[in-house]
């Protein structure tokens, strides 16, 4: 298998007295050292080599050559086939990018390897092929996916040849990840946003988070939703006057599973 090592072995007849060289070769793919080594007071050396990528079997004959003396063996080189197939990370909320990556059991032959890819459901979406290059054993990939309002496993085929291999993504619901205000210290009497980010997009019917606040001094949306296909909602939250520093706490609460999140402030005068 090209990318593979093996090891070829030269044997005399004999114990050499001193140090032999014993000349090799064979196909450019064969990837064999120009001679291998017999050392003194031993009968036979060895070194190892490694074939390269082969795009069909290359059937060769190698030959090694000592005082004239040749003797010949066959190696066969067969193309490299798919090995694994897997998503990194598995699990993840839906919305992000992961990488897919397909190895091969070899390296490619000088035409590379093609991979065909495909994904039953559009929630992750995969390209139609990936091909791993020439004396290359693999080849990632980048993975689409898209928000989901419940864990949704996934499971893509990778084909070469006759060898198929599957790999499952889980999508997950994305929660939470913050709540931010665009100021920490807004002056009592005006406005500031406040943007809920999730972990990754809405899913289908988006995601929508009950507002409240702690302070009489702020009037805050009863909901804010973050629309399907992306992360994130603002929304304004607008204050009266005060005559000191005042706390005020934002709460932003999910459905279930989603979670809460809080933005903090002080109302300034």
């Amino acid at each position: 298998m090209g990318g593979n090592q093996d090891v070829v072995l030269a044997r005399l007849d004999g114990v050499a007295a001193t140090a032999r060289t014993v000349s090799l070769s064979s196909v450019a793919a064969a990837g064999l050292p120009a001679t291998v080594t017999v050392p003194a007071g031993v009968v036979y050396g060895a070194v190892a080599f490694t074939p390269q990528g082969v795009d069909s079997t290359v059937a060769a004959t190698v030959t090694a050559t000592h005082n004239a003396v040749v003797r010949t063996t066959s190696l066969t080189i067969n193309p490299a086939n798919l090995l694994t197939f897997y998503f990194t990370p598995a699990t993840i909320a839906g919305g992000n990018n992961v990488a897919g990556v397909v190895r091969l059991d070899g390296f490619a032959g000088p035409g590379g390897r093609v991979v065909t890819l495909s994904s039953p459901s559009a929630n992750v979406v995969v390209p139609a092929t990936s091909t791993v290059a020439s004396q290359t054993t693999a080849k990632s990939f980048t993975v689409t996916t898209l928000g989901v309002g419940s864990t949704t496993p996934v499971t893509c085929s990778a084909t070469a040849g006759a060898v198929v291999k599957n790999a499952t993504e889980t999508l997950t619901r994305a929660v939470v990840q913050y709540a931010q205000p665009s100021t920490t210290t807004p002056t009592g009497g005006t406005s500031f946003t406040v943007t809920v980010r999730l972990t990754g997009k809405a899913g289908p019917g988006g995601t929508t988070f009950t507002l409240s606040d702690n302070s009489a001094f702020a009037s805050t949306p009863a909901s804010a939703t973050v629309p399907a296909g992306q992360l994130a909602v603002a929304f304004t939250v607008t204050t009266s006057p005060v005559g000191a520093n005042t706390p005020v706490t934002i709460t932003c609460v999910g459905p279930a599973g989603v979670g809460t999140a809080a933005a903090n402030v002080t109302l300034t005068p």
